[in-house]
């Protein structure tokens, strides 16, 4: 699992560093900014602010005139443009951190199609890192036996979320086999509760109700052709104590600043 190791006490209404001169300031915003980056691959402007508690007008800007990071067209997003890490500053990031994490520098290795999805979890994982928690994101993680992994991970003291960001959501099948490997997960400690977060209360609340039926336990075999397929068990029921390990959050500005066009 991703450690970060630039985590340090920080002013929540400025997202920096406290009692250290502005120079230090200054150091402290680079490497946090080239850290996130580092951790997320590509990041938008308003997230930047956020993310740095400022309203700063683009702060991501001035260190693509460095040369540590640069842009590209992102024509799905209201912003128009995305940011991404250069060679130099995967190695300033790298340095910083103490650790080598798997990144690509090409704009062609981003998924457009999943990047709506990816920045809205940057956003919530934001709020966390705020709050001085350990974010790890789902690119990270290893897949489990079922192939479910979570969005990120969210390490808050000797217990570990899992967060989950719904935009579109899922249905029947799928949607089951998703609730079922989280209740495995839990059953097995991997985590101690599943966040899920939203910007439709109806696709939340659609979510909660599949908890209160009975729901199949769900496992993957292997075919001779080397594909795989889903084997559906027996139904059960859902204990409360199980149910009371779901939270729900609606955010209904989860895409605000970077909606799709």
């Amino acid at each position: 699992m991703y450690t970060d190791k630039t985590a340090t006490k920080r002013d929540p209404q400025r997202g920096l560093q406290t009692g250290i001169s502005a120079k230090e300031r200054g150091r402290a915003k680079l490497v946090e900014t080239l850290s996130w980056l580092y951790k997320w691959h590509v990041s938008v402007a308003p997230l930047s602010r956020e993310f740095l508690g400022t309203t700063e007008t683009n702060y991501l800007a001035q260190l693509e005139r460095k040369g540590l990071v640069k842009s590209f067209l992102a024509p799905t997003l209201i912003c128009g443009r995305a940011y991404m890490l250069t060679v130099d500053g995967v190695n300033a990031a790298a340095a910083a951190l103490g650790q080598e994490l798997p990144y690509s520098v090409h704009p062609s290795s981003v998924s457009h199609s999943l990047l709506k999805h990816n920045l809205a979890v940057q956003r919530v994982c934001i709020e966390f890192h705020k709050r001085n928690l350990t974010v790890t994101p789902g690119r990270f993680l290893t897949s489990t036996r079922d192939g479910k992994i979570p969005d990120a991970l969210i390490a808050n003291g000797d217990e570990v979320y899992a967060l989950e960001v719904e935009l579109s959501g899922k249905w029947s099948d799928e949607l089951e086999q998703t609730l079922q490997a989280h209740l495995k997960s839990l059953s097995e400690q991997k985590w101690q509760r599943v966040v899920y977060v939203s910007n439709s209360q109806i696709l939340l609340d659609r979510y909660k109700k599949q908890l209160t039926f009975p729901i199949s336990d769900w496992w993957q075999t292997n075919l001779s052709d080397g594909s795989k397929r889903w084997i559906k068990g027996e139904p059960r029921e859902i204990t409360d104590e199980e149910r009371a390990k779901f939270s729900w959050s609606h955010q209904p500005n989860l895409l605000k600043g970077f909606e799709m066009i």
